[in-house]
């Protein structure tokens, strides 16, 4: 039997809930506590989205979470880019304290730099809490292992440590390869959008029973309109993308159609199972 599921989109300032909650008031014996499935997808913009007003993309599932949950309209992020915004959604601190300010990997050094593991970061509090945590698609908070999401308190992470990786090869700019199973390095043959979706949809069936906390981060939307990469065919590069263009935005839009289907397959696989539960969802712009 599943579990009520509480969604957020683009949820930093969700997690600071999460922390005071997890941090200084625990659930109590015998109450029921929420599963938790956090889907986080860069540099996606405000109309992206149809529930907030975009007319030229269809995204009826995302639609159906704003419908049935909450839909927030004056919201903020601690940053506006991958690694200092992931800092303040993981610690529940301004990424100043850590020196984070700009994304991991573009400064001489930054290899040998990340996030450290204090015990205190969110999953690791939801963990201490009886959760069961897992991250599937994009970690950006350093590449060595005592930064990776293991030593944060995810007892499952499948994805990459480096800010983009290609969707086909699973590499990262400079041809190194970048895809993970806990600290192990794999190779999987597969779309990468669709492979965190299926992965995704698998930890929740396992974890069914609860309660359990799921970070989804996808890799697609990464670096749009700059860059698009094609369900089908050859990846294609747009070095100057006409932002107006109607041919360019049909691109956009095949090219998030395999994250919007990934939004429908986690959100209808953690749906509750009894008539009578809710299935809230928030949604963070």
């Amino acid at each position: 039997m599943r579990r009520h599921l509480s969604s957020a989109l683009i949820g930093f300032f969700f997690a600071s809930s999460l922390f005071s909650q997890a941090a200084v008031q625990p659930v109590a014996r015998g109450n029921a506590k929420p599963n938790v499935v956090l889907i986080l997808m860069d540099d996606m913009g405000y109309g992206d989205i149809g529930s907030y007003g975009v007319k030229d993309a269809r995204t009826p599932n995302l639609d159906r979470l704003a419908r049935e949950g909450v839909r927030l309209t004056d919201a903020y992020a601690n940053a506006s880019n991958c690694s200092p915004t992931r800092t303040g959604l993981i610690s529940g601190q301004y990424q100043q304290r850590y020196g984070i300010e700009w994304p991991l990997g573009a400064a001489p050094g930054d290899s040998a730099r990340g996030l450290p593991a204090r015990g205190t970061s969110l999953p690791a509090l939801l963990k201490r809490n009886g959760y069961a945590t897992g991250l599937i698609g994009k970690w950006h908070l350093g590449s060595k292992p005592e930064f990776g999401p293991n030593a944060h308190g995810f007892d499952e992470f499948f994805g990459f440590v480096s800010g983009a990786v290609d969707y086909y090869t699973h590499r990262r700019g400079d041809g190194k390869p970048d895809l993970y199973e806990n600290t192990t390095p794999v190779e999987v043959p597969a779309y990468l959008t669709d492979e965190i979706t299926r992965r995704a949809v698998g930890f929740v069936n396992r974890h069914s029973t609860g309660p359990f906390f799921l970070e989804v981060a996808y890799n697609a939307g990464l670096g749009s309109p700059r860059h698009v990469w094609e369900r089908r065919g050859r990846p294609e590069f747009v070095s100057r993308p006409q932002r107006k263009s109607p041919g360019h935005t049909r691109r956009l839009c095949s090219h998030a159609r395999a994250r919007r289907r990934g939004c429908r397959k986690d959100f209808d696989s953690a749906r509750p199972t009894r008539p009578h539960e809710k299935h809230p969802g928030h949604f963070y712009k």
